[in-house]
């Protein structure tokens, strides 16, 4: 493909060159040059690709896509291809796509945000589209998974060439639909430039990645560019929104919007198209009468609680936008057995209650917690940590949400990573304390109250052990994940796995360091994304 050919609908403020360079690949990160590729100059928050432009040319690069000239390459330029534009970051989007020949364009494509219930809204929308015999293709939290592929993506959303790449092969495999989980991260990085939406689903807004965004307010303005951006932008017929107006951010990203909405609520007097008259929420599912363009429908679900039968509406929703039928959504909806991690129930003999789940932001345990609360018999009992060198200002908030409905809580590791995991005890210790739950040696060693135990394995088996029929243990924070970071190693861990060892009596595993080619990241002087700003791209919870 020649560069002409490639930056078709670009901005363009300035260019250089004849034009007639074959274009081989595009590429952001100038070690990973081959001859013949595009090299485009992405500014990250530590690094700047336009400071390795030089070294793309001296790799054979034969185009520049930049902000600014690279004058200090001199002769190096000569007969190479430059382009100017406003920001490479959105250029980059728009040229993979052009590259890879505009896959989203021949597929439908939907985009899901907001800070929980994503993963589970795209394997119910997964399994409507499997229900209707259509090819669905996923990119998520969990993998991605096309055909008979799946692949670990690290981030929730890959960077903008690596998306675009994965469109094209599902394209390849004979997909006609595709689910993205869309991270806030990749919208303030614009990693989704240059795709075309059909739809785009919006589930809630609550504290999680200040770390990253700093502000409640940035955040929610990160998200909203699906609806904003990427959704306004998209060609696609039949553009519609897909909101939750349950959410007090709901509404506004409607207005924003301004075209085509569909609004989901649990409310039944609530002004939405898709909601709840009447549900029955129990420990082993779910059973909801809703109104929706299509009439009443009764639904039965496998996932538990209200905040799941609001990301059931968000998929019926988005299945309603996509043309799907209802015989097709409510059999799609009664297959779906389990979302990894997502208050997966653990099988034991002896009819004890574990769930592993990935909740790991205070709103997320509140949810998880009061949907558990009403169906607990016996006790309710907590497992949870939270991870390191993130947000700490919710520590004392997620450890206020788990005092407000536990009965005994065991604080251990989550992903420590670099930080002293004993200040990060301390500080949910704080919030436990403040609802009223005493500390004791042990777990029961008081009524109501919590322990520590730092070794994650040890404090999964310790639960286990304690429970008894009636009790329900939730086991928080990694959920699907199958690694632990504990300072600067990453070692193979699963909760699912641990838990299942110990309610069948067997003693804990030897934890083996994880070395997988996969997991081993070098930190890009320039790449796209997160990795252009010094984070490593397989950190759990880094992108959701």
């Amino acid at each position: 493909m020649n560069l002409q050919a490639l930056i078709k609908g670009l901005t363009i403020s300035d260019r250089r060159g004849r034009f007639e360079n074959t274009i081989t690949g595009v590429v952001a990160d100038s070690r990973a040059i081959r001859p013949g590729n595009v090299f485009v100059a992405v500014r990250g928050l530590t690094h700047d690709g336009h400071q390795h432009i030089g070294s793309a040319l001296d790799r054979g690069a034969k185009a520049v896509v930049a902000e600014e000239w690279p004058e200090s390459v001199g002769d190096r330029a000569a007969g190479v291809d430059i382009v100017l534009v406003p920001d490479t970051r959105r250029a980059l989007g728009a040229v993979a796509a052009n590259f890879h020949g505009q896959p989203s364009r021949k597929l439908h494509v939907a985009g899901i945000t907001g800070t929980n219930g994503k993963t589970t809204v795209s394997y119910l929308l997964e399994s409507i589209v499997k229900a209707a015999g259509r090819k669905v293709g996923v990119l998520g939290t969990v993998e991605a998974r096309f055909g008979h592929k799946k692949l670990d993506l690290g981030h929730t959303t890959p960077g903008a060439v690596e998306l675009h790449r994965l469109l094209a092969a599902m394209v390849d495999e004979g997909v006609t639909h595709a689910i993205l989980e869309v991270s806030s991260h990749a919208l303030d990085q614009q990693r989704t430039a240059g795709v075309h939406f059909k739809v785009a689903g919006y589930t809630n807004l609550s504290r999680d990645h200040l770390d990253y965004h700093k502000t409640l307010e940035t955040y929610f303005e990160a998200k909203a560019r699906l609806f904003s951006d990427g959704l306004r932008k998209s060609r696609a017929r039949g553009r519609m929104a897909v909101v939750n107006i349950d959410d007090e951010r709901g509404s506004e990203l409607v207005e924003r919007w301004g075209g085509k909405a569909l609004r989901v609520s649990l409310d039944p007097d609530a002004d939405a198209e898709v909601k709840v008259l009447e549900a029955e929420y129990g420990l082993l599912g779910t059973k909801a009468r809703i109104l929706t363009s299509k009439g009443e429908w009764d639904i039965e679900t496998t996932l538990i609680g209200p905040y799941n039968l609001a990301n059931t509406c968000l998929a019926v929703g988005l299945a309603l936008a996509m043309g799907f039928s209802k015989a097709r959504i409510l059999k799609g909806l009664s297959v779906l057995e389990r979302v990894p991690g997502r208050m997966e129930r653990i099988p034991d003999e002896q009819e004890r209650t574990v769930l592993v789940d990935y909740a790991h932001s205070p709103d997320a345990l509140e949810k998880v917690l009061s949907a558990l609360k009403p169906h607990c018999t016996g006790r309710l009992v907590v497992v949870f940590g939270a991870g390191g060198e993130r947000d700490a200002e919710k520590r004392e908030p997620m450890g206020r949400a788990v005092a407000a409905a536990a009965d005994q809580v065991l604080i251990t590791n989550d992903n420590p990573r670099g930080e002293d995991p004993n200040d990060i005890a301390a500080a949910l210790a704080d919030g436990l304390r403040a609802e009223g739950l005493e500390q004791g040696a042990t777990l029961g060693a008081v009524e109501r109250g919590f322990a520590v135990e730092l070794d994650r394995q040890s404090a999964i088996h310790q639960a286990v052990d304690f429970i008894e029929p009636g009790d329900v243990l939730l086991i928080a924070g990694k959920g699907h994940e199958a690694t632990q970071v504990i300072g600067d190693r990453r070692y193979r861990f699963d909760d699912r796995e641990v838990a299942r060892r110990a309610l069948e009596g067997l003693p804990a595993d030897d934890i083996e360091e994880d070395i997988r080619p996969e997991d081993v990241v070098e930190v890009s002087e320039d790449v796209e994304g997160a990795v252009a700003d010094g984070e490593d791209v397989a950190q759990p919870k880094e992108d959701t």
